[in-house]
Protein backbone atom coordinates (compact mmCIF):
# COMPACT_ATOMS: atom_id res chain seq x y z
CA UNK A 1 0.00 0.00 0.00
CA UNK A 2 2.62 2.40 0.61
CA UNK A 3 4.57 1.97 -2.60
CA UNK A 4 1.24 2.12 -4.58
CA UNK A 5 0.36 5.63 -2.42
CA UNK A 6 4.08 7.10 -3.07
CA UNK A 7 3.05 6.10 -6.74
CA UNK A 8 0.07 8.30 -6.92
CA UNK A 9 1.51 10.93 -4.75
CA UNK A 10 4.59 11.27 -7.82
CA UNK A 11 1.69 11.35 -10.38
CA UNK A 12 -0.30 13.89 -8.43
CA UNK A 13 2.59 15.89 -8.37
CA UNK A 14 2.89 16.23 -12.28
CA UNK A 15 -0.31 16.65 -12.95
CA UNK A 16 -1.05 20.27 -13.82
CA UNK A 17 -4.30 20.51 -13.81
CA UNK A 18 -7.00 19.42 -11.11
CA UNK A 19 -10.56 19.15 -13.29
CA UNK A 20 -13.61 18.91 -11.39
CA UNK A 21 -16.84 18.63 -13.69
CA UNK A 22 -20.53 19.03 -12.31
CA UNK A 23 -23.71 19.14 -14.16
CA UNK A 24 -26.46 21.63 -13.03
CA UNK A 25 -30.19 22.14 -13.95
CA UNK A 26 -32.50 24.86 -13.21
CA UNK A 27 -34.99 22.70 -11.37
CA UNK A 28 -38.34 21.22 -13.09
CA UNK A 29 -40.82 20.29 -10.88
CA UNK A 30 -42.25 16.94 -11.35
CA UNK A 31 -45.34 16.70 -14.19
CA UNK A 32 -47.16 14.60 -16.08
CA UNK A 33 -46.01 17.31 -18.81
CA UNK A 34 -45.10 20.27 -19.37
CA UNK A 35 -46.19 24.04 -20.72
CA UNK A 36 -45.40 24.98 -24.01
CA UNK A 37 -42.66 27.34 -24.57
CA UNK A 38 -41.19 26.34 -21.25
CA UNK A 39 -37.13 26.69 -21.04
CA UNK A 40 -35.14 24.04 -20.13
CA UNK A 41 -31.80 25.43 -19.36
CA UNK A 42 -28.97 23.50 -18.39
CA UNK A 43 -25.54 25.19 -17.17
CA UNK A 44 -22.24 22.84 -16.68
CA UNK A 45 -19.56 23.90 -14.79
CA UNK A 46 -15.80 22.95 -14.59
CA UNK A 47 -13.83 23.74 -11.86
CA UNK A 48 -9.85 23.48 -12.24
CA UNK A 49 -6.62 25.00 -10.01
CA UNK A 50 -3.26 26.29 -11.65
CA UNK A 51 -0.28 24.07 -11.75
CA UNK A 52 0.50 25.02 -8.39
CA UNK A 53 -2.59 23.94 -7.38
CA UNK A 54 -3.24 27.42 -5.86
CA UNK A 55 -5.29 29.91 -7.82
CA UNK A 56 -9.34 28.17 -8.47
CA UNK A 57 -10.53 28.87 -11.96
CA UNK A 58 -14.51 28.18 -13.42
CA UNK A 59 -15.66 28.19 -16.58
CA UNK A 60 -19.42 27.44 -17.64
CA UNK A 61 -21.31 26.47 -21.13
CA UNK A 62 -25.52 26.49 -21.29
CA UNK A 63 -27.48 25.02 -23.24
CA UNK A 64 -31.29 25.70 -23.57
CA UNK A 65 -34.51 23.41 -24.97
CA UNK A 66 -37.88 24.93 -25.70
CA UNK A 67 -40.94 23.42 -25.12
CA UNK A 68 -43.11 22.36 -27.83
CA UNK A 69 -46.80 22.68 -28.21
CA UNK A 70 -48.30 19.13 -28.22
CA UNK A 71 -51.80 19.53 -30.05
CA UNK A 72 -54.67 18.11 -28.32
CA UNK A 73 -58.58 17.60 -29.31
CA UNK A 74 -60.40 20.38 -27.20
CA UNK A 75 -63.70 19.34 -25.13
CA UNK A 76 -66.96 20.72 -26.25
CA UNK A 77 -70.04 20.44 -24.44
CA UNK A 78 -72.75 20.10 -26.78
CA UNK A 79 -76.24 22.30 -25.18
CA UNK A 80 -79.42 21.18 -25.24
CA UNK A 81 -81.99 21.02 -28.27
CA UNK A 82 -84.44 23.31 -28.83
CA UNK A 83 -87.99 24.20 -30.72
CA UNK A 84 -88.63 27.51 -31.96
CA UNK A 85 -91.27 28.75 -34.80
CA UNK A 86 -91.13 28.41 -37.59
CA UNK A 87 -89.15 31.49 -39.50
CA UNK A 88 -87.70 31.70 -35.91
CA UNK A 89 -83.88 31.36 -34.90
CA UNK A 90 -82.25 28.80 -32.34
CA UNK A 91 -79.23 30.39 -30.80
CA UNK A 92 -76.63 28.14 -28.64
CA UNK A 93 -73.91 28.25 -26.52
CA UNK A 94 -71.29 26.20 -26.80
CA UNK A 95 -68.33 25.40 -24.47
CA UNK A 96 -65.03 24.73 -25.31
CA UNK A 97 -61.97 23.56 -23.27
CA UNK A 98 -58.09 23.33 -24.17
CA UNK A 99 -56.70 19.75 -23.56
CA UNK A 100 -53.13 21.12 -24.80
CA UNK A 101 -50.19 21.95 -22.97
CA UNK A 102 -50.05 25.57 -24.45
CA UNK A 103 -52.38 27.90 -26.32
CA UNK A 104 -53.69 27.07 -29.49
CA UNK A 105 -56.39 27.82 -32.37
CA UNK A 106 -59.41 25.88 -33.06
CA UNK A 107 -61.30 26.24 -36.17
CA UNK A 108 -65.11 25.87 -35.99
CA UNK A 109 -67.38 24.22 -38.88
CA UNK A 110 -71.61 24.11 -38.52
CA UNK A 111 -73.22 21.14 -40.28
CA UNK A 112 -76.71 22.06 -41.36
CA UNK A 113 -78.42 18.67 -42.01
CA UNK A 114 -82.57 19.61 -42.68
CA UNK A 115 -85.34 17.76 -42.98
CA UNK A 116 -88.85 19.45 -44.15
CA UNK A 117 -86.72 22.83 -43.52
CA UNK A 118 -86.47 25.25 -45.91
CA UNK A 119 -84.05 28.56 -45.99
CA UNK A 120 -82.25 26.74 -43.51
CA UNK A 121 -78.62 27.82 -41.76
CA UNK A 122 -76.41 27.08 -38.98
CA UNK A 123 -73.65 29.44 -38.17
CA UNK A 124 -71.36 30.08 -36.18
CA UNK A 125 -70.66 33.35 -34.48
CA UNK A 126 -66.87 32.88 -35.40
CA UNK A 127 -64.81 30.65 -37.10
CA UNK A 128 -62.28 30.29 -35.35
CA UNK A 129 -61.13 30.76 -31.18
CA UNK A 130 -57.51 30.82 -29.75
CA UNK A 131 -57.62 29.20 -26.65
CA UNK A 132 -54.44 29.65 -23.53
CA UNK A 133 -52.83 26.81 -22.04
CA UNK A 134 -50.48 25.58 -19.29
CA UNK A 135 -49.50 22.84 -17.02
CA UNK A 136 -49.01 23.86 -12.89
CA UNK A 137 -46.15 23.56 -11.58
CA UNK A 138 -46.74 24.07 -8.33
CA UNK A 139 -49.51 25.53 -5.65
CA UNK A 140 -48.23 28.31 -3.78
CA UNK A 141 -51.54 29.16 -1.88
CA UNK A 142 -55.21 28.50 -1.79
CA UNK A 143 -56.09 30.54 -4.83
CA UNK A 144 -52.78 30.36 -6.68
CA UNK A 145 -51.12 28.21 -9.11
CA UNK A 146 -47.64 28.43 -10.92
CA UNK A 147 -46.60 28.00 -14.58
CA UNK A 148 -43.67 28.48 -16.24
CA UNK A 149 -42.99 31.60 -17.72
CA UNK A 150 -43.84 31.90 -21.54
CA UNK A 151 -45.89 29.46 -21.16
CA UNK A 152 -48.73 31.83 -20.39
CA UNK A 153 -49.24 33.00 -24.13
CA UNK A 154 -53.14 34.55 -24.79
CA UNK A 155 -54.12 33.89 -20.75
CA UNK A 156 -54.88 37.10 -19.35
CA UNK A 157 -57.31 38.29 -16.55
CA UNK A 158 -60.90 37.79 -16.91
CA UNK A 159 -60.40 34.73 -18.49
CA UNK A 160 -62.07 31.37 -17.71
CA UNK A 161 -59.89 28.71 -16.94
CA UNK A 162 -60.65 24.77 -16.14
CA UNK A 163 -58.47 23.14 -13.45
CA UNK A 164 -59.46 20.00 -12.39
CA UNK A 165 -62.98 19.54 -13.80
CA UNK A 166 -63.95 23.10 -12.32
CA UNK A 167 -63.94 26.52 -14.04
CA UNK A 168 -62.57 29.31 -12.43
CA UNK A 169 -61.86 33.26 -13.34
CA UNK A 170 -58.20 34.47 -13.76
CA UNK A 171 -57.90 37.65 -11.50
CA UNK A 172 -54.48 38.23 -11.53
CA UNK A 173 -51.24 37.18 -13.28
CA UNK A 174 -47.64 38.11 -11.23
CA UNK A 175 -44.39 37.07 -11.00
CA UNK A 176 -43.30 35.97 -7.18
CA UNK A 177 -41.94 39.47 -6.37
CA UNK A 178 -45.74 40.82 -6.90
CA UNK A 179 -44.86 42.31 -10.35
CA UNK A 180 -48.12 42.55 -12.81
CA UNK A 181 -46.76 40.24 -15.87
CA UNK A 182 -47.89 38.95 -18.71
CA UNK A 183 -45.56 35.71 -19.12
CA UNK A 184 -42.77 35.89 -16.71
CA UNK A 185 -39.15 35.88 -17.68
CA UNK A 186 -37.17 32.33 -18.94
CA UNK A 187 -34.00 31.02 -17.08
CA UNK A 188 -30.68 32.65 -19.17
CA UNK A 189 -27.27 32.09 -18.43
CA UNK A 190 -24.58 34.73 -19.67
CA UNK A 191 -20.76 33.53 -20.06
CA UNK A 192 -17.45 35.38 -20.75
CA UNK A 193 -15.15 32.25 -22.36
CA UNK A 194 -11.82 31.84 -21.24
CA UNK A 195 -11.48 34.23 -18.68
CA UNK A 196 -11.79 31.86 -15.63
CA UNK A 197 -14.63 33.14 -14.62
CA UNK A 198 -17.68 30.98 -13.46
CA UNK A 199 -21.02 33.23 -15.57
CA UNK A 200 -23.78 34.41 -14.54
CA UNK A 201 -26.84 32.06 -14.25
CA UNK A 202 -30.85 34.17 -14.38
CA UNK A 203 -33.36 31.65 -12.28
CA UNK A 204 -36.83 31.73 -14.06
CA UNK A 205 -39.72 34.58 -12.70
CA UNK A 206 -42.65 32.23 -13.53
CA UNK A 207 -46.08 33.33 -13.64
CA UNK A 208 -47.82 33.33 -10.71
CA UNK A 209 -52.16 32.60 -11.93
CA UNK A 210 -54.30 33.58 -9.06
CA UNK A 211 -57.97 32.65 -9.31
CA UNK A 212 -61.71 33.72 -8.20
CA UNK A 213 -64.92 31.54 -8.24
CA UNK A 214 -66.65 31.92 -11.95
CA UNK A 215 -69.91 33.61 -11.43
CA UNK A 216 -70.50 34.45 -14.75
CA UNK A 217 -74.30 34.50 -15.31
CA UNK A 218 -75.99 32.29 -18.20
CA UNK A 219 -77.63 34.98 -20.90
CA UNK A 220 -77.66 34.26 -25.14
CA UNK A 221 -73.86 33.75 -25.70
CA UNK A 222 -72.69 32.86 -22.39
CA UNK A 223 -73.17 29.94 -19.86
CA UNK A 224 -73.60 29.70 -16.19
CA UNK A 225 -70.16 29.54 -14.29
CA UNK A 226 -69.75 26.96 -11.52
CA UNK A 227 -69.54 29.97 -9.02
CA UNK A 228 -66.86 27.62 -7.18
CA UNK A 229 -64.01 29.62 -4.99
CA UNK A 230 -60.69 27.97 -5.52
CA UNK A 231 -59.47 25.61 -2.36
CA UNK A 232 -56.32 24.53 -3.58
CA UNK A 233 -53.83 22.65 -1.37
CA UNK A 234 -50.50 23.93 -0.94
CA UNK A 235 -47.67 21.85 -2.30
CA UNK A 236 -45.12 21.41 -5.60
CA UNK A 237 -46.63 17.30 -6.43
CA UNK A 238 -49.00 15.57 -7.72
CA UNK A 239 -49.36 13.52 -4.33
CA UNK A 240 -49.93 16.83 -2.07
CA UNK A 241 -52.03 19.31 -4.27
CA UNK A 242 -54.48 16.22 -5.12
CA UNK A 243 -53.09 15.94 -8.95
CA UNK A 244 -53.33 19.98 -9.53
CA UNK A 245 -49.57 19.86 -9.75
CA UNK A 246 -49.24 18.27 -13.54
CA UNK A 247 -52.63 18.85 -14.46
CA UNK A 248 -53.90 21.71 -16.82
CA UNK A 249 -54.93 25.30 -16.26
CA UNK A 250 -56.54 25.29 -19.39
CA UNK A 251 -58.67 28.09 -20.93
CA UNK A 252 -62.26 27.84 -21.47
CA UNK A 253 -64.25 29.92 -24.19
CA UNK A 254 -67.82 30.27 -25.81
CA UNK A 255 -69.23 30.56 -28.71
CA UNK A 256 -72.75 30.74 -30.48
CA UNK A 257 -74.15 28.71 -33.35
CA UNK A 258 -77.58 30.44 -34.96
CA UNK A 259 -79.94 28.01 -36.53
CA UNK A 260 -82.01 29.22 -38.57
CA UNK A 261 -85.21 27.61 -41.25
CA UNK A 262 -89.21 27.54 -41.93
CA UNK A 263 -90.63 24.88 -41.55
CA UNK A 264 -91.97 23.10 -45.13
CA UNK A 265 -93.11 22.44 -47.55
CA UNK A 266 -95.06 19.37 -46.13
CA UNK A 267 -97.29 20.46 -42.77
CA UNK A 268 -95.53 20.19 -39.21
CA UNK A 269 -92.47 20.57 -38.02
CA UNK A 270 -89.44 20.72 -39.99
CA UNK A 271 -86.25 19.91 -38.02
CA UNK A 272 -82.55 20.72 -38.19
CA UNK A 273 -79.20 18.81 -36.76
CA UNK A 274 -76.54 20.94 -36.34
CA UNK A 275 -73.05 19.31 -35.69
CA UNK A 276 -70.09 21.30 -35.05
CA UNK A 277 -66.65 20.15 -36.51
CA UNK A 278 -63.50 21.31 -34.45
CA UNK A 279 -60.21 21.11 -35.67
CA UNK A 280 -56.78 21.75 -33.86
CA UNK A 281 -54.28 23.99 -36.19
CA UNK A 282 -52.01 21.55 -34.43
CA UNK A 283 -52.64 18.69 -34.98
CA UNK A 284 -52.82 16.09 -32.33
CA UNK A 285 -49.86 12.98 -32.33
CA UNK A 286 -52.54 10.55 -31.77
CA UNK A 287 -56.47 10.03 -33.02
CA UNK A 288 -58.25 11.98 -35.68
CA UNK A 289 -57.35 15.70 -36.40
CA UNK A 290 -60.83 16.65 -35.95
CA UNK A 291 -63.58 16.66 -33.05
CA UNK A 292 -67.24 16.53 -34.27
CA UNK A 293 -70.12 16.61 -31.85
CA UNK A 294 -73.28 14.25 -32.26
CA UNK A 295 -75.55 17.37 -33.21
CA UNK A 296 -78.01 19.28 -31.64
CA UNK A 297 -81.58 19.21 -33.12
CA UNK A 298 -83.64 22.45 -33.61
CA UNK A 299 -87.26 21.83 -34.25
CA UNK A 300 -89.54 24.57 -36.34
CA UNK A 301 -92.71 23.97 -35.25
CA UNK A 302 -94.94 23.86 -37.85
CA UNK A 303 -98.85 23.76 -38.31
CA UNK A 304 -100.64 20.54 -39.23
CA UNK A 305 -104.47 20.88 -39.99
CA UNK A 306 -106.77 18.12 -39.36
CA UNK A 307 -110.22 18.65 -40.76
CA UNK A 308 -113.20 16.62 -40.40
CA UNK A 309 -116.54 17.27 -42.13
CA UNK A 310 -119.50 15.61 -40.08
CA UNK A 311 -123.51 15.70 -40.52
CA UNK A 312 -126.65 15.13 -37.97
CA UNK A 313 -129.62 14.21 -38.58
CA UNK A 314 -131.31 14.84 -34.78
CA UNK A 315 -130.98 18.33 -34.44
CA UNK A 316 -127.09 18.15 -33.66
CA UNK A 317 -126.84 15.94 -30.72
CA UNK A 318 -125.19 13.09 -32.53
CA UNK A 319 -122.57 13.03 -35.20
CA UNK A 320 -121.43 11.03 -37.76
CA UNK A 321 -119.68 10.83 -41.38
CA UNK A 322 -122.99 9.72 -42.87
CA UNK A 323 -126.66 10.19 -42.52
CA UNK A 324 -130.17 9.65 -43.87
CA UNK A 325 -132.78 11.93 -44.14
CA UNK A 326 -135.85 12.51 -46.05
CA UNK A 327 -137.13 15.62 -48.08
CA UNK A 328 -137.50 18.72 -45.85
CA UNK A 329 -136.14 16.90 -43.09
CA UNK A 330 -132.76 19.11 -41.51
CA UNK A 331 -129.30 18.31 -41.30
CA UNK A 332 -126.77 20.01 -39.28
CA UNK A 333 -123.20 20.10 -40.41
CA UNK A 334 -120.11 20.08 -37.76
CA UNK A 335 -116.81 21.36 -39.47
CA UNK A 336 -113.74 20.75 -37.10
CA UNK A 337 -110.29 22.13 -37.92
CA UNK A 338 -107.74 20.72 -35.45
CA UNK A 339 -103.94 22.15 -35.65
CA UNK A 340 -101.98 19.16 -34.35
CA UNK A 341 -98.54 20.76 -35.11
CA UNK A 342 -97.12 22.58 -32.66
CA UNK A 343 -96.80 26.05 -34.80
CA UNK A 344 -99.09 28.62 -35.99
CA UNK A 345 -101.29 28.06 -38.50
CA UNK A 346 -102.07 31.28 -39.86
CA UNK A 347 -104.62 33.29 -42.79
CA UNK A 348 -106.80 30.00 -41.60
CA UNK A 349 -110.39 30.15 -44.04
CA UNK A 350 -113.10 27.82 -43.97
CA UNK A 351 -114.95 27.54 -47.49
CA UNK A 352 -118.02 25.26 -47.88
CA UNK A 353 -120.74 25.55 -50.51
CA UNK A 354 -123.49 24.42 -50.47
CA UNK A 355 -123.60 20.92 -51.17
CA UNK A 356 -126.62 19.60 -54.10
CA UNK A 357 -130.19 18.90 -52.93
CA UNK A 358 -129.98 20.87 -49.75
CA UNK A 359 -130.78 24.74 -48.79
CA UNK A 360 -129.24 26.70 -46.10
CA UNK A 361 -131.22 27.80 -43.08
CA UNK A 362 -130.23 31.52 -42.52
CA UNK A 363 -129.23 32.09 -39.04
CA UNK A 364 -128.70 28.43 -37.96
CA UNK A 365 -124.72 29.13 -38.24
CA UNK A 366 -123.11 28.82 -34.81
CA UNK A 367 -119.18 28.53 -33.91
CA UNK A 368 -117.12 26.84 -31.00
CA UNK A 369 -113.14 26.20 -30.14
CA UNK A 370 -113.44 22.20 -28.31
CA UNK A 371 -113.72 18.93 -30.04
CA UNK A 372 -116.78 16.93 -29.99
CA UNK A 373 -119.55 20.08 -29.07
CA UNK A 374 -123.35 19.64 -29.72
CA UNK A 375 -124.80 21.98 -31.81
CA UNK A 376 -126.51 23.29 -28.76
CA UNK A 377 -123.53 23.68 -26.97
CA UNK A 378 -121.68 25.77 -29.41
CA UNK A 379 -121.28 28.94 -27.36
CA UNK A 380 -121.08 31.35 -30.65
CA UNK A 381 -124.19 32.58 -32.67
CA UNK A 382 -122.84 33.74 -36.33
CA UNK A 383 -124.56 35.99 -38.07
CA UNK A 384 -125.26 35.54 -42.37
CA UNK A 385 -123.46 38.94 -42.67
CA UNK A 386 -120.27 40.33 -43.54
CA UNK A 387 -120.03 42.42 -40.15
CA UNK A 388 -116.56 43.20 -38.36
CA UNK A 389 -114.78 42.04 -36.51
CA UNK A 390 -117.46 38.54 -37.09
CA UNK A 391 -115.56 36.41 -39.09
CA UNK A 392 -118.02 34.40 -40.47
CA UNK A 393 -120.33 35.41 -43.43
CA UNK A 394 -122.88 33.33 -45.51
CA UNK A 395 -122.98 34.76 -49.52
CA UNK A 396 -123.04 33.21 -52.98
CA UNK A 397 -124.55 30.07 -51.41
CA UNK A 398 -121.10 29.61 -49.37
CA UNK A 399 -120.45 29.52 -45.68
CA UNK A 400 -117.10 30.84 -44.66
CA UNK A 401 -115.18 31.10 -41.46
CA UNK A 402 -112.17 33.32 -41.21
CA UNK A 403 -110.29 31.54 -38.56
CA UNK A 404 -107.09 33.84 -38.87
CA UNK A 405 -104.74 32.17 -36.63
CA UNK A 406 -105.31 29.01 -35.24
CA UNK A 407 -102.22 28.39 -32.82
CA UNK A 408 -100.64 24.81 -32.29
CA UNK A 409 -103.42 22.05 -30.34
CA UNK A 410 -105.54 24.63 -30.76
CA UNK A 411 -108.93 23.72 -32.58
CA UNK A 412 -112.15 25.40 -33.71
CA UNK A 413 -115.77 24.05 -34.90
CA UNK A 414 -118.45 25.75 -37.53
CA UNK A 415 -121.72 24.60 -37.25
CA UNK A 416 -124.66 25.60 -39.69
CA UNK A 417 -127.94 23.96 -41.14
CA UNK A 418 -129.68 23.06 -44.08
CA UNK A 419 -132.94 21.52 -45.14
CA UNK A 420 -133.15 18.87 -47.76
CA UNK A 421 -134.49 19.88 -50.79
Amino acid sequence: MKIISNTIKGMLQFAAVALVVASVAMPQAASANTGANATILNVVTVNYKDAAGVTAYAETASSTVTVNLVGALPTIATPANQTVASGGTSTYVYTITSNANGSDQYNIAAGNNATNTTGSSSTPSVASIVLGSSVVTEVTAVDTVKIPAGSATNLTVGDIVVIGGVDYKISALKTPAGTVTANGTAASHANTAGDGQAGVTTAEVPVLVTLVANNTAASATTVAGSNTAPAFTVGTTPATTGNVVGGLIAEQGTFTVAVTGTAGPNPGPGTVVTPITVTPVTVPPTGPPTITTPGVTTTFSGPNLAITKEVSVDGGATFAATGAGAPGSTLTYRITVTNNGTGDATSVIVTDPMPLYTTYTAGTAKSGTAVGTTYVAAPTVLTDAVDVPEPYDFTANTATLNVGTLAGGATTVLFYQVTID
